[in-house]
């Protein structure tokens, strides 16, 4: 089997291109129109930046917000649970007033009652307890509930 091989002459025409005319008045156009796109990109990112900065100020203000709440809920409980562990109607300074709150306590009266988880009455006191959480200058939380303090079971001959 032959393959004949021909080699053919290829020759590159140049096209002569024609010199574009500009038009006098579109001179320096480019210019203007990438600094208006960097004026528009610029604001856009300033925009972008003060909207992430506000974002995480007001994140670490709902964070501060939400543990000063947690600190007054947390001295209403611990308050209670003292009381209630001990079967008084008073608590100690050091119950009482800690960094994370500052709680008052009001003695209501004398009462009977079934508590909640307990099939007998009980005689106790109902107290009420309001804590706040040290403030800054500007917010402060305050939680206030009242609560039954069991003291003695009814029926055995401490009525």
């Amino acid at each position: 089997m032959r393959v004949d091989a021909t080699i053919v002459d290829f020759t590159l025409v140049m096209k002569k291109k024609k010199k574009r005319r500009r038009d006098p008045g579109q001179q320096g156009m480019a210019l203007v129109i990438a600094l208006s796109l960097l004026l528009v990109f610029s604001v856009m990112g300033m925009m972008l930046m003060y909207t992430i900065t506000s974002t995480v100020k007001g994140s670490g203000y709902l964070r501060q917000a939400t543990e000063r709440f947690y600190g007054a809920e947390g001295g209403v409980l611990s308050v209670a649970a003292y009381m209630t562990y001990y079967k008084r109607t008073d608590a100690p300074r050091d119950i009482t007033d800690t960094a994370k709150f500052k709680a008052t306590i009001l003695y209501l009266g004398q009462t009977v009652r079934y508590p909640v988880g307990y099939s007998t009455q009980w005689t106790g006191a109902d107290v009420r307890i309001n804590s706040k959480a040290p403030p800054p200058p500007d917010d402060k939380a305050e939680v206030e509930t009242v609560v039954f303090i069991p003291t003695a079971p009814v029926g055995y001959g401490n009525e």
